[in-house]
């Protein structure tokens, strides 16, 4: 895919996140898609649903994988 289309990815990721139910009450989080490997990163809570979070960005077209690099959140 062409960059343009990941960042579109990104932006979809990140609207996405705010909107689900089970993703709302997060924090910010950064969002980067490089070849439909979204990167999730940033602090979460301890009790944070992960699987939601890959659920949720997964849904986006285009993306193929989900990596999560979620810290304590302080």
């Amino acid at each position: 895919p062409a960059p343009g289309g990941d960042l579109l990815s990104a932006d979809k990721g990140r609207r996405r996140l705010g909107d689900a139910p089970r993703t709302s009450e997060l924090p910010s989080l950064n969002i980067n898609v490089v070849d439909g490997t979204v990167v999730v990163r940033g602090p979460a809570p301890d009790e944070t649903d992960e699987d939601a979070i890959r659920d949720v960005v997964g849904s986006v077209d285009g993306v193929r994988e989900v990596d999560l690099e979620l810290g304590p959140a302080r």
